[in-house]
């Protein structure tokens, strides 16, 4: 984008802020809510004790977002000196968005199966319902409160 080649993309802390520090304008923002994907071989006992963690990262991320802004910095700095040179306090908090993991949505999960299906892809799954194992899936999420 800044080479002149595209005229706009998505952003990820820190690199929007970094784009704004280099006088770009941020049009919009909307935040990612990701749920975890796991294999067939993630029990609903360990998926439960990994959303037990994030559960926990949530809660202490939310207390005081300022004390892990650093975090987004140093893990980018090592392949982009120009992240380096921020500090933690040029980022925004209210950009750092963190939430309970949750069960997938089924509205959500029907719409991104519908995209896929789209651009020719999960041609042979008949429904987005066998690509998430339900019952795991709700045993996790139980398990994890």
């Amino acid at each position: 984008m800044m080479k002149g080649e595209i005229e706009a993309t998505t952003l990820t802390e820190p690199y929007a802020t970094l784009a704004e520090k280099n006088g770009c304008r941020l049009i919009c923002e909307a935040f990612y809510h990701g749920t975890e994907v796991a294999s067939d071989r993630v029990d609903a006992a360990t998926y439960g004790a990994f959303n037990r963690a994030v559960r926990e990262a949530v809660r202490r991320i939310n207390a005081d977002k300022g004390a892990y802004l650093r975090y987004f910095i140093d893990y980018h700095k090592a392949k982009d000196p120009e992240i380096g040179m921020l500090r933690p306090q040029d980022i925004r908090e209210s950009r750092i968005v963190v939430c309970d993991p949750a069960p997938i949505p089924l509205d959500e999960m029907q719409r991104t199966y519908e995209w896929l299906r789209s651009w020719s892809m999960l041609e042979e799954t008949a429904s987005p319902l066998q690509l998430v194992n339900m019952d795991v899936q709700a045993h996790a999420h139980v398990a994890a409160e």
